[in-house]
């Protein structure tokens, strides 16, 4: 059965067929990448998200084709947690109103498009024109109380979540010499705090992500 597609991809046992720069290379030229990032102490996991379920799926059917494993997964932005309200952060694609029917996309940037009582539904390929649309609706037709929505629900989400872990898990740990140890080593209180999340795989993106951001980008441009 053909894997759903999402904006985001986890590429995995790439480490010993090529490095990692070049499998971003190869992301890239698929389509603009919103964001991507290696786990720490993982040389083999690599994170991509685009805007377009295009670009997403192009570089997913190239990589199949080289020595890698690749998956769709969710991005760090639509993990489960708390209220799980979908905001304009969220990179979604899908777009909820209740009329507004003059005001219609190009047809050509809708991926699906279906209704639910008096709820229209319509996903787009690309978040960017999914905005798009929500701040036009916004001006237009307020009263139609645009919207955001899931592209996937909580349970495919959770789903996802869980695989991407599994992945992260059975991963290889990078090789650290060992003058670098001391340095990487987290201190008492980081190392308390991290144990305490309920949630390795979003407790692990979090905390990477957030120490490491400006690092990650240069090292895979």
């Amino acid at each position: 059965m053909k894997e759903e597609v999402t904006r985001t991809l986890v590429i995995s046992n790439f480490h010993r067929s090529m490095p990692a720069k070049e499998v971003a290379s190869i992301c890239k030229s698929a389509g603009e990448v919103k964001e991507h990032f290696i786990l720490q102490n993982k040389d083999s996991v690599l994170f991509v998200a685009f805007f377009d379920l295009r670009a997403s799926e192009q570089a997913f059917e190239a990589l199949s084709k080289k020595k890698v494993s690749v998956k769709y997964t969710i991005s760090t932005c639509e993990a489960p947690r708390g209220s799980d309200i979908c905001t304009e952060e969220t990179n979604q694609g899908t777009l909820v109103y209740t009329s507004a029917s003059s005001l219609v996309p190009n047809e050509a940037s809708i991926y699906a498009r279906s209704s639910k009582n008096a709820d229209t539904f319509l996903r787009f390929y690309d978040s960017r024109d999914a905005l798009a649309h929500l701040s036009a609706l916004k001006k237009s037709h307020p009263k139609a109380n645009p919207h955001l929505a899931w592209d996937n629900d909580l349970r495919k989400r959770r789903n996802m979540l869980l695989e991407a872990e599994e992945i992260v898990r059975n991963a290889p740990f990078q090789v650290v010499p060992r003058q670098e140890e001391a340095k990487r080593s987290m201190a008492p209180e980081t190392r308390k705090k991290a144990k305490v999340s309920t949630n390795w795989m979003l407790a692990l993106f979090d905390k990477y992500i957030i120490e490491h951001a400006t690092e990650i980008s240069k090292s895979i441009h």
